[in-house]
């Protein structure tokens, strides 16, 4: 990488200088690592097909050619993605086809609201063969996996079903929206009196197909993404069905909505005709359409690691443009699948451990007071609450009735599967936010929203865990009750009835094992039954507790498990600490404040390339008073004359042929030096030497106390004879310490 493209601007005092993200203006300071996702075992069944997707390292800024190569925008090698490119016959493109701008606001907008780094969203790619085989993909997707430059790869199954209808529909239904009233419904009208109808919130499907055209929705009306046209394998009627739930027209025949008031509806659809199969990007468009507090709805599911229908977010590029849309506070609703998947059995380890995607994922329980999960249903911890995933009326299919013939005018009793219970979700949730903009004039976070939903909910019945049954009226009661004027002991912006640490500030609410104990006040935070005292990875479960260099961190959240380092310092971000990624790094990473008036000192030091470094300073200011010694030095020294904040940039060359290099930026901010009141002579002790100072400073013209603030003792705000005084009272009859009685 050359010196120019790889200049880092890494600085102690950063919160005075925005650091472009590629057009990201965020405060560095305040952006917490982002934890590297890792590729999931590789599933192909017969009869499916696949894409091969690919996501390069962030730090590499890997982008697409137009001739199906790749290029880094920051000029890294690109020799080994190349070479194997070719071997394997392989073209790239860019997964989320948006413009630049698009992408970038949001992962602007999730960085500068979470203060989380984001992920390099074009850096995901879809690696296409022409003609390939499920089998010629899956070696090719085992050979870019061994590339350095690769953070993960998998295959994606193409245009899998929708997770609604599951066969075989039920015939015995119950008449009409029952999902609607009280117990076993959702007890809507209840949150209607109260004027939640779903008014300030935008509302998003993404799924394959909608009749926009439907009597119940052609007044709504519907938007459809711009620039692209559906092309659903699987007719239109799922989507009408899932958007007549919430968005129902309330005008006196058919079906009417949880939430008919939305501000807008908008789809994006799964297969366009301009585009093929697009998941991925029909998510992130969404998201970059909504405002945080918007409902973002995805009616889809993906094979997972067990062999059936999991979550659509078990797939990499849709947990990582999910969790991007959560950061942002986007309300991303999502099905849990129709695959009776255990998530937290052992095939679903590695997806449990990605952490926390802040999305909302729903599971489908009986339509009665039993609220039963039902027997199809995924389920597991991170599955949060259900609703009806059986009997639902809506719009659509028409097997109830077909008036006049016409599908427009179509309705069904028994819309199934996870696909009903997340639709009645998001029907739900945009009733609430709304509510909430009314009572709170905010919107709920996906935190808050989730958290509200748990709490307020009836619990579940029999069957594994697909959480509590929604329930809108205690939600509302809740939301009256313990909001309006919330308590928060730990002033972190969490309400204590949400916080999972009220009484430790966490705004970011961390939870790697999902227990609802945060992260910050959990004994054993990554539940492995290792206390954080004991666990040398208190956030990632590692039973063997491991530790080749006998360090502080164990080998499973060791980014350099064979060197010790703990500063853990990774300039590139790839997962592989400085101290073994064969790069040369200088480490100076953050300088110490300097004292002005008093001698400074600092030695730079560089790992990695061939001892010893040439220094050499490459311009900006430094203290006054202060000087740069190049050469074999490497130091700052002087004695600072005046406060200010110094920013400069300095290069270490290495003696190798060809020689590494490594250039940073830092600062050095230069403050008034400390001092401890009644110390008059800075001898770093109160002493009747300092009453002696004093008397020899005010009576004989010696030497003035440095600074003058230290000789104050009285506070009186000047030095006298009377602070002479004080110290003698102080030293020899019990006084009141330096400045303490004032």
């Amino acid at each position: 990488m050359s010196l120019v493209s790889r200049t880092v601007c890494r600085t102690l005092a950063t919160s005075l200088a925005l650091v472009a993200l590629f057009a990201s203006p965020i405060f560095a300071e305040t952006l917490t690592k982002r934890a590297e996702l890792a590729s999931e075992p590789f599933l192909i069944q017969l009869g499916k097909q696949y894409e091969l997707q690919v996501k390069f390292r962030d730090n590499l800024k890997m982008r697409a050619n137009v001739d199906g190569g790749v290029q880094s925008l920051v000029k890294a090698s690109v020799d080994n993605v190349a070479r194997t490119a070719a071997s394997l016959n392989l073209q790239f493109e860019q997964l989320i086809k948006l413009p630049d701008a698009k992408i970038e606001k949001i992962e602007q907008r999730a960085a500068a609201t979470s203060r989380i780094e984001q992920p390099d969203l074009r850096g995901m790619m879809v690696a296409r063969i022409q003609g390939a085989t499920s089998e010629q993909l899956l070696f090719a997707a085992e050979a870019l996996r061994n590339l350095a430059e690769v953070e993960w790869v998998q295959l994606t199954e193409l245009n899998p079903p929708p997770p609604g209808d599951y066969a075989p529909p039920t015939p015995d239904y119950v008449s009409l929206q029952d999902y609607r009233p009280a117990n076993p419904g959702l007890n809507v009208d209840y949150l209607w009196a109260r004027g939640g109808k779903g008014q300030g919130v935008r509302y998003s499907d993404c799924e394959y197909g909608w009749d926009v055209d439907h009597e119940d929705l052609v007044d709504i009306p519907i938007v459809v993404e711009a620039g692209q046209t559906m092309n659903s394998p699987f007719g239109l009627d799922h989507g009408t069905s899932a958007v007549g739930i919430t968005a129902g027209v309330e005008n006196g025949y058919g079906i009417t909505g949880i939430a008919p008031d939305v501000e807008s509806v908008n789809v994006y659809p799964e297969i366009s005709v301009e585009q093929g199969s697009r998941r991925a990007t029909c998510i992130a468009n969404a998201i970059a359409d909504s405002d945080p507090g918007d409902v973002v709805l995805l009616e889809m599911q993906t094979t997972g690691a067990g062999g059936d229908y999991a979550p659509a977010e078990y797939d990499l590029s849709v947990w990582t443009v999910v969790k991007n849309g959560g950061d942002q506070g986007v309300l991303v609703v999502a099905a849990a699948g129709n695959g009776n998947q255990n998530l937290d059995s052992a095939p679903y380890a590695s997806y449990m451990a990605r952490g926390d995607s802040k999305s909302i994922i729903i599971g489908a329980g009986s339509a009665n007071t039993g609220h039963n999960k039902l027997s199809f249903s995924t389920y597991g911890n991170r599955v949060n609450v259900q609703t009806w995933g059986e009997l639902v009326f809506t719009s659509g299919y028409g097997g109830y009735a077909v008036h006049g013939g016409d599908s427009r005018q179509s309705y069904t009793a028994t819309f199934n599967g996870t696909s009903s219970a997340s639709a009645v979700a998001a029907g739900a949730i945009s009733a609430l936010q709304s509510y909430a903009l009314l009572t709170l004039a905010r919107p709920l976070t996906p935190a808050e929203m989730r958290s509200l939903l748990i709490q307020t909910g009836i619990p579940q019945g029999a069957g594994g865990h697909i959480g509590p049954f929604v329930n809108l009226r205690d939600a509302s009661i809740f939301m009256d009750q313990f909001l309006v004027n919330p308590t928060d002991t730990d002033n972190d912006g969490v309400a204590d009835v949400f916080d999972n640490c009220p009484l430790t500030a966490n705004p970011a609410q961390d939870d790697v094992d999902l227990d609802g104990i945060g992260d910050f006040c959990d004994s054993d935070a990554d539940n492995d039954g290792i206390a954080n005292s004991s666990d040398n990875c208190p956030f990632v479960v590692n039973l063997s507790q491991t530790n080749a260099d006998g360090e502080s961190f164990g080998d499973a959240c060791d980014n350099c498990p064979t060197v010790p380092n703990d500063d853990q310092y990774d300039e590139y971000s790839d997962g592989i600490g400085d101290a073994c990624d064969g790069a040369m790094h200088i480490q100076n990473y953050t300088l110490p404040d300097a004292y002005r008036t008093q001698p400074y000192f600092v030695q730079m030091t560089a790992i990695g390339g061939l001892p010893p470094y040439n220094w050499s300073f490459l311009g900006g200011d430094l203290p006054f008073g202060c000087n740069f010694n190049g050469g074999a030095a490497g130091t700052v020294t002087g004695t600072p004359t005046f406060n200010a904040t110094y920013f400069f940039t300095f290069m270490a060359i290495d003696s190798d042929a060809p020689f590494k290099a490594d250039t940073i930026s830092v600062s050095v901010t230069v403050v008034d030096p400390p001092y401890i009141c009644g110390d008059a002579d800075n001898s770093g002790g109160v002493t009747i030497s300092d009453a002696v100072f004093l008397i020899n400073y005010i009576f004989s013209g010696g030497p003035a106390p440095n600074p003058a603030q230290a000789a104050d003792a009285d506070c009186s705000g000047g030095v006298t004879v009377s602070d002479a005084v004080y110290l003698i009272n102080f030293i020899f009859s019990g006084g009141a310490a330096p400045c303490a009685a004032c």
